[in-house]
């Protein structure tokens, strides 16, 4: 079955039948490993890389699959070089299959049909196969179902969904791609695409390209779960809208039940779709349910080869054009991976850092985000007779305590209501209701307070936050407005109060119904402490956002001026973010030409890029908050990504990495460069330090939630200023 001398021919030729076990020989071979084990019924294990090419081919007779050909009946030809075939991977050879999933801002999807559906996905594997899960749920990446074998008691798969901080799809592929390793196993990844990508770190054309390089076979779904019994086609398949085109000149294919998606969403589908026809796979109809989906790939797959070659005669780098056929056998139809990228070896740049730890630099460094408070409270119910004692203790400073109490009290319906009737009695009670009514506020703000944005990001605890939180919040904004002076801990309070608003209205992503009650509240605030200028920045965010989405009717130049006033008030902090939110707008007006269908070309985009790139270099000088020197080297690493100068970007997102070494941003898309330039194993580290580290401080996470990533520092202050005054 190898067409390599030595110890892997011996063996193929002494255990015929056993075919994983020739298979596994062969690539020791080819690898110049040992292999381990070499018993009939013992398959072999190795470990090592190399720059073998893999082939995915499909041979049939007719409508017959053909299953018993062996390496030396193929002929590969790769930019017209005909190829030695190293090895061949067949039917007998185990499969991990990668699954790949992204709800975020998808709160409709019936979340536990899927959850059961990947619990049972052990049912699909025979023996030796594994299968694992992969999610891009909000806020991160992460591993849902860890490598599961045949016959291995499968673990509750839990996925977050709703809230709107954006689709990462991109970032759960590249994971996928880049992290196998050439084994003696077949890599297979189906990836279940819920929407388009819109706030992933790697931008779709380098999806697109990473397929090219990639040693695994990607098949995709675009799911529409909402009508389970209908065989849905994918992107291909959309209804074309006639007289509407793309930038590319291709006209807006519309689905049914996204018919509000811009025209860009699908130029961001087809580059993934583009990258699965590069590794050999295709876009895949969806069936009636994911485990229906997937049994009919694997037994697909299960029918196929691949097969693995050392490219002789042929350039390093560029790309080539691959062509298979069976020898002697021109009835028969081949499928094959039509060619791939190989990227130009280079002197490497520094390796990656170990994501051990995160450098501060000697500048401010947010807290690490507010406790969890998504589980449900346990404790027992509380009484009206309850509150006072409790207000009293808060306003003498045992903030931590009194708000664990509150928050695990069992109904909180029932404890907002009684506390809002309490409180306004115990304000009442005292001669210095100026100092009540803030501490009142203050404790009504923590029992509002959301929590955190990871891992509890669920449409159900948003709904939760609206129905109750929300009116407790606003009831606390009248409370202080009625004092005549400004209190301790008043623009702290604003400050908190703003930030949760702004994370509520990014997660729930109904502008329109959430902005003029928040931004009465920011007008509130601007008007009793004027000098902040983090109101000014989140009063420009709020309009450019209102004006994006049509929400209210106003001029660019209102925005812009509402920036510009930002810059004028002092704060390097604030300044930088302004910088930050000009890039931002760049990235996403480039989004159509450039993010999903290739470099920046135009030479106006050109020069624009390079005012942005200046812009981020003043960003970071001006910055006091690793958060902001973060965003503004990966923001710059991502402009020289997208004018294809790859070492600029390569090094841009080391120098990101310096600042958060575990952030999973700048590590997947510093991964996707290094893979594509060949260096795939650092690639490789990176990917498995991202999937090892889930939860990692990530500022590109949490950009998008605005302030929210400073509640805790609020609070905080807030918290000291009450205690000062006392």
């Amino acid at each position: 079955m190898s067409t390599i001398g030595g110890t892997g021919d011996f063996l193929c030729r002494a255990a015929r039948p056993a075919r994983a076990v020739c298979w596994a020989a062969g690539v020791a071979c080819a690898l110049g490993l040992a292999v381990a084990g070499r018993a009939q019924d013992q398959r072999p294990t190795f470990r090592g890389t190399s720059d073998l090419i893999s082939v995915p081919v499909w041979v049939e007779d007719g409508n017959v699959p053909v299953t018993d050909l062996e390496a030396s009946d193929f002929e590969i030809v790769d930019n017209g070089a005909p190829q030695d075939v190293a090895f061949l991977a067949d039917g007998s050879v185990p499969v991990d299959l990668t699954v790949t999933i992204d709800l975020a801002g998808w709160g409709f999807l019936p979340v536990e049909r899927v959850e059961a559906d990947l619990e049972a996905l052990g049912s699909l594997l025979e023996p030796g196969d594994r299968v694992r899960v992969l999610t891009s749920s909000q806020p991160f990446l992460r591993e849902v179902v860890p490598w599961t074998e045949a016959g291995q008691e499968p673990e509750a798969v839990q996925l977050l969904t709703g809230g709107g901080i954006g689709a990462r799809l991109n970032d759960v592929i590249v994971a996928a791609l880049v992290a196998p390793r050439i084994s003696d196993r077949r890599h297979v990844v189906a990836a279940l695409l819920a929407g388009p990508e819109n706030r992933a770190s790697v931008d779709s054309s380098r999806v697109r390209d990473l397929g090219g390089h990639a040693q695994v076979v990607l098949y995709t779904y675009l799911v529409d779960m909402t009508r389970p019994r209908e065989p849905l086609s994918g992107a291909r398949g959309f209804i074309r809208q006639q007289g509407i085109a793309t930038a590319s000149g291709r006209p807006i294919r519309l689905m049914p039940v996204y018919a509000g998606w811009p025209p860009w969403s699908f130029e961001r589908i087809d580059a993934i779709e583009e990258a699965a026809r590069r590794t050999g796979g295709q876009p895949r109809d969806f069936k009636a349910s994911v485990l229906d989906s997937l049994r009919d790939l694997l037994e697909e797959f299960r029918r196929s080869y691949v097969l693995y070659f050392q490219p002789a005669g042929v350039a390093e780098s560029g790309e080539h054009e691959l062509s298979v056929r069976v020898r002697g056998r021109p009835d028969l139809t081949v499928r094959n991976r039509a060619g791939y990228s190989s990227g130009e070896r280079t002197t490497a740049a520094a390796p990656a850092p170990a994501p051990t730890g995160s450098a501060s630099h000697g500048r401010a460094r947010a807290k690490a985000p507010v406790a969890d408070w998504c589980a449900s409270p346990a404790g027992a119910p509380l009484a009206a007779a309850d509150f006072p004692a409790l207000l009293d203790r808060y306003a003498d400073g045992d903030h931590t305590a009194v708000v664990s109490r509150l928050r695990d009290a069992a109904d909180l319906s029932a404890t907002v209501r009684l506390y809002r009737n309490a409180a306004s009695d115990w304000i009442d009670a005292d001669d210095d209701a100026a100092r009540r009514r803030i501490a009142a506020a203050a404790l009504a703000l923590e029992l509002a307070s959301p929590g955190s944005p990871q891992p509890c990001s669920t449409a159900v605890h948003w709904d939760q936050w609206l129905e109750h939180r929300r009116p407790l919040l606003y009831w606390a904004a009248g409370v202080i407005g009625r004092t005549l002076r400004v209190q301790p801990g008043e623009r702290e309070w604003y400050l908190a109060a703003i930030a949760m608003l702004q994370a509520m209205i990014e997660f729930r992503g109904d502008r329109n119904a959430y902005w003029p009650d928040a931004e009465r509240l920011l007008l509130t605030a601007m008007a009793r402490v004027p000098d902040e200028p983090r109101y000014q920045l989140a009063r420009a965010i709020g309009l450019e956002q209102r004006y994006e989405y049509g929400t209210r009717r106003m001029q660019r130049s209102e925005v812009l001026g509402a920036f510009e006033k930002a810059l004028t008030l002092g704060d390097n902090d604030v300044a930088a973010e302004v910088q930050l939110r000009f890039i931002e707008q760049y990235l996403d007006a480039n989004e159509e030409t450039s993010e999903a269908t290739g470099p920046i070309t135009d030479p106006d985009r050109r020069a624009a890029a390079a005012e942005m790139l200046a812009r981020a270099r003043a960003a970071e000088r001006a910055a006091t908050d690793d958060f902001v020197v973060y965003m503004s080297r990966f923001f710059r690493a991502r402009i020289h990504d997208r004018l294809d100068q790859r070492a600029a970007a390569e090094a841009g997102y080391r120098a990101a990495r310096e600042v958060y070494p575990t952030a999973q941003s700048a590590s997947l898309a510093l991964a996707t460069l290094l893979y594509m330039r060949g260096e795939k194993a650092e690639a490789q580290r990176l990917v498995d330090a991202v999937l090892a580290s889930p939860g990692a401080e990530d500022p590109w996470r949490v950009y998008h939630l605005q302030d929210y990533r400073r509640l805790p520092l609020y609070i905080d202050q807030m918290r000291a200023a009450l205690t000062t005054s006392r």
